[in-house]
């Protein structure tokens, strides 16, 4: 559901007071509105002046002021960057995990099959150098192929039910707080 699915059923006055709260619009003057100020990317807070309430008396509230236009900021930033993620990832859901389920096991196999390649070509390399010829891939060998790819097909699944999971109750919730985090 978007910010105006939301407005458009909630009653016309409390949506009005609502819309007004998170555009940041002076109830005085109706001038002004956060969202009318150029969206950021790289520095989602630049538009607020640490100093805009200072000369407020302390009556009026000048923190309380200040910290809601940051929160509006925050909001914005969220709505900006990162719901957008979250939306294409929640449409990616599936009965039986995600969409990237089949990309991700054919990247799976791809490394299993590669590791496989580069250790056998390193045996082959290493006999080489002592003159000696190359050998077949052994059945030891092949069976140890095998059972790696069937380990990481295996966690591959499973990462991608834990993904559906986490989409589904809200775990990368927090993608905007580890986004920040990392810098």
């Amino acid at each position: 559901m978007t910010f105006i699915e939301f407005l458009a059923q909630l009653d016309p006055e409390v949506a009005s007071q609502t819309d007004n709260h998170y555009a940041n619009v002076n109830p005085f003057t109706g001038t002004g509105g956060q969202r009318n100020q150029p969206y950021d990317p790289n520095n989602p807070y630049g538009n607020i002046n640490p100093y805009a309430y200072s000369g407020m008396s302390r009556e009026d509230n000048p923190a309380d002021k200040l910290y809601a236009q940051l929160t509006r900021a925050q909001l914005r930033d969220y709505q900006e960057r990162f719901q957008p993620v979250e939306d294409f990832l929640a449409a990616n859901i599936t009965a039986t995990g995600t969409e990237q389920l089949e990309a991700d096991l054919e990247r799976t196999s791809g490394a299993v099959i590669q590791n496989s390649d580069n250790v056998r070509g390193q045996s082959q390399r290493f006999r080489e150098r002592y003159g000696l010829s190359a050998r077949e891939q052994t059945t030891a060998s092949k069976n140890q192929t095998a059972s790696t790819m069937v380990g990481g097909l295996n966690m591959t699944r499973a990462r991608d039910a834990d993904r559906k999971d986490q989409l589904l109750t809200g775990g990368i919730g927090a993608i905007g707080n580890s986004a920040r985090s990392a810098g």
